[in-house]
């Protein structure tokens, strides 16, 4: 019937869903964790749906165009706040949002917390130590933030270019997505208009191009054979 038939596409649907958000929010302090989620409905946990920069507790805080999202083994889910050009973290157990890096203003400085500056960021990854990495896009650079809200430059010399090498040699052209391998020894960074997937070695420092070679295409292959667009 097709009451039968609605119900089994509804419980694909939540499979579906089930299966994004748990890959969305797998970590590798926890990979051996099974997590019991469910969803039935869509609520908005922060953000008031008008643009600002305004730190609060769910949707009194006032976001812009936020991006990428990295869930912490404590719980924390950390943000790029791009139009802000920030770094926020959203606290599930109270629907906090704070700001813990980043000026405001889109520039690039190191240092603490908002004395840091950033220019549109826009990908995350957080390590077990609670460390986040940053694709700080507009800046071609690959950031951290410690624990203690310190805010560092890991690689990239700041100009755009596709050069592999040592991390402060290396070039970037607009970083966009990370993610950290399951031993936490590489940092994987989708380099936009590279068209080309890069690791940085933690250990090393090292910059190296996994696959793409700066050209644009679809082309399946090994290594720098292979074409992102």
């Amino acid at each position: 019937s097709e009451q039968v038939a609605s119900l089994g596409k509804e419980i694909q649907m939540k499979k579906i869903i089930f299966l994004i958000f748990s890959l969305i929010g797998m970590s590798s302090c926890d990979s051996d964790t099974n997590r019991d989620l469910s969803f039935s409905e869509v609520l908005t946990s922060a953000g008031a749906g008008k643009a600002g920069a305004q730190d609060g507790i769910g949707i009194e805080a006032l976001l812009n165009r936020p991006h990428g999202v990295a869930q912490a083994d404590s719980g924390i889910v950390y943000f790029a706040d791009r139009g802000n050009h920030q770094i926020r973290s959203y606290n599930p157990q109270n629907a906090q949002i704070t700001t813990i890096a980043g000026s405001g203003k889109p520039q690039f400085a190191d240092g603490e917390g908002v004395e840091a500056s950033f220019n549109q960021p826009i990908g995350v990854a957080v390590d077990c130590q609670g460390s986040v990495y940053v694709a700080d896009r507009e800046n071609h650079r690959i950031r951290k933030i410690d624990s203690r809200g310190k805010v560092v430059t890991v690689a990239g010399t700041g100009v755009a270019g596709f050069v592999d090498g040592e991390a402060m040699q290396a070039q970037f052209n607009q970083p966009y997505g990370l993610a950290l391998d399951r031993e936490e020894e590489y940092l994987l960074v989708a380099d936009y208009l590279n068209h080309s997937i890069r690791r940085l070695d933690l250990q090393t420092g090292a910059v190296s191009t996994l696959a793409g070679n700066g050209s644009a295409g679809n082309i399946d292959g090994k290594g720098m054979e292979a074409r992102f667009n």
